[in-house]
């Protein structure tokens, strides 16, 4: 101690080198620590090799918008095949402009805009012609509102449509006079047989303060293609991602994103009837409660940020 004294006080060269002493051994434990568990959540990360090789069992989603819109065309046709005269799609529209505080700044037109040339990739699989294609037109009723109608090759495409378009729309409905309450012409036949009409991306949101025509009037819309993302929570509020996926005449698909952007299949329904939302909560949380047991601290962190 007294030679410690000694030098610290005869030499300002060795104050320093203990205070860098004192300074350096500290951070020296931290960066070792910090890296030790990077190193473990970095091996506990990588995704298991088993759900990457066995691409048999991942659930194939159109790669492009132009490969979305020939697959509803398609069950489309093979709808109206099967006899449907009213039936509806529900496709991701990308977000084109959006802003930090709203992904649509121009509304509803901003989205006509950007659904309008995917309506295109629809309609040239559907055999409509250039003329049909180039019309503008729109509901009376929905005007304001973008609730845009195309008419070509026995198939009538109406898109946004509201709830106050509705009245409108049933009379569109080739099972004249009123598809609602299953009314048919007095000798017993369609005079549209073969002809289908389709909702695109309807804008009629159900609550509690519905009105019952409305209720009725989507109800009656068998849902055609459906290509719809998922954001549910798991056990802990773990965030889990997935879609519901349907192209008609296959069941409605619940599939889970795991990495790569690549999807697992958890359960295909048996009806024609849209699952009800409480199930397929739950079935994402009880898949979850298995499939997210084993996420270290670093990896549930992870999931917590957004676009990580």
């Amino acid at each position: 101690n007294e030679l410690k004294r000694e030098i610290t006080s005869s030499s300002p060269r060795s104050k320093h080198l203990m205070m860098m002493q004192f300074c350096i051994l500290p951070l020296f434990f931290f960066f070792f620590c910090t890296s030790a568990f990077h190193n473990q959540c970095e091996r506990s990360f990588r995704i298991k090799p088993t759900l990457l090789r066995d691409r048999s069992s991942l659930v194939e989603i159109p790669p492009s918008i132009s490969a979305m819109m020939k697959e509803a065309a398609l069950s489309i046709i093979s709808a109206r095949e099967n006899g449907l005269q009213f039936g509806r799609i529900d496709v991701p529209i990308p977000v084109t402009a959006g802003t930090e505080l709203d992904d649509w700044p121009g509304g509803i037109k901003q989205k006509y805009s950007t659904l309008l040339p995917m309506l295109g990739e629809l309609m040239k699989e559907l055999n409509f012609s250039a003329e049909a294609m180039a019309e503008r037109r729109f509901l009376p009723e929905g005007k304001d509102d973008a609730v845009g109608l195309w008419t070509d090759n026995g198939v009538t495409l109406v898109c946004f449509p509201t709830p106050e378009s509705i009245e409108a729309l049933n009379a569109l409905i080739p099972t004249k006079p009123s598809a609602i309450n299953n009314d048919v012409p007095s000798n017993g036949t369609n005079p549209n047989n073969g002809d289908i009409l389709v909702l695109v991306n309807h804008q009629i949101f159900l609550n509690s303060f519905s009105k019952q025509t409305s209720k009725d009037f989507l109800e009656s819309a068998k849902i055609i293609y459906m290509l719809e993302k998922l954001n549910v929570k798991g056990p802990k509020s773990m965030p889990v991602n997935g879609l519901m996926y349907r192209k008609y005449p296959q069941p409605f698909q619940i599939s889970r994103r795991i990495g790569g952007g690549q999807y697992v299949p958890l359960k295909s329904f048996t009806t024609d009837d849209l699952p009800k939302m409480a199930d397929v909560e739950q079935i994402f949380f009880d898949d979850s409660a298995v499939r997210d047991s084993d996420l270290s601290l670093f990896e549930r962190l992870k999931r917590q940020l957004p676009n990580f």
